[in-house]
């Protein structure tokens, strides 16, 4: 996934993010170590300041994903559904789509 040429791309310590003209926040996850509560916690503000005071739908992709730790997985966990209304994740890798299951089950029930 490559933003549009005219895309406003915010770069966080662990992905890449912009609005697609249709109001879509997509992601693209980077290479990166294991996220710390403090990095989840930062992109979580991130995210915030982006978005403002509305749920957005979110796209992920989560070919280079890196592991979370627990903690950072419980906050992403509580703080991820009041941002969003619904979440896809892409993966051309198998390691992604393992990770996205194993780490993003607690978040995907809660965003309706």
């Amino acid at each position: 996934m490559v933003p549009p040429v005219n895309a406003r791309v915010t770069e966080l310590d662990t992905s890449s993010v912009w609005f697609e003209e249709s109001g879509i926040l997509c992601s693209v996850t980077k290479k990166a170590p294991r996220q710390t509560l403090e990095q989840a916690k930062y992109g979580m503000d991130a995210l915030k300041k982006l978005i403002g005071n509305k749920r957005v739908c979110l796209l992920v992709d989560i070919t280079n994903t890196s592991e979370r730790t627990k903690e950072a997985r419980d906050y992403t966990a509580t703080e991820l559904p009041g941002l969003v209304k619904a979440i896809a994740l892409i993966s051309r890798s198998a390691l992604g789509k393992m990770l996205a299951n194993l780490q993003d089950k607690d978040v995907l029930p809660y965003c309706q």
